[in-house]
């Protein structure tokens, strides 16, 4: 979660650098999705150390949704929107920030945001 967290500033930044209002907006939506995908991962994560006893390590969610269906949904789909699949609040977010770099004439730092979030989609799907 912690490279995560830098690799999501980085986009975030990318707003910052357009300074547009679209870019301002795409910032504001993506800076709120990314707090409720947070939100709802660390939920699961603090649920489930108390759990188990191994507290907040990653084995702690190994067979979550066998035996806690409630609680693997959550962090499904909050992993899967912090990757920025399609479909998530993530990737219109992603794809929000792409936008507003292009309007912005900053169409090399949206080049670079795919090019990021191909490269880091894997390693975070690990």
């Amino acid at each position: 979660m912690g490279y995560s967290g830098i690799a999501q500033a980085g986009y975030m930044l990318a707003g910052v650098v357009v300074a547009t209002e679209t870019g301002l907006k795409a910032l504001v939506f993506y800076l709120a999705a990314y707090t409720l995908m947070n939100l709802a991962v660390f939920a699961v994560i603090v649920a489930r150390e108390r759990q188990t006893e191994h507290g907040d390590d990653i084995e702690s969610v190994a067979g979550l949704g066998r035996s806690n269906p409630m609680l693997a949904w959550p962090l499904t789909i909050g992993m899967l929107a912090l990757a920025g699949l399609p479909g998530t609040s993530g990737f219109m977010g992603k794809l929000f920030l792409i936008e507003a770099t292009v309007d912005g004439d900053y169409t090399w730092l949206g080049v670079i945001i795919v090019i990021g979030a191909m490269v880091s989609w894997p390693i975070t799907c690990e």
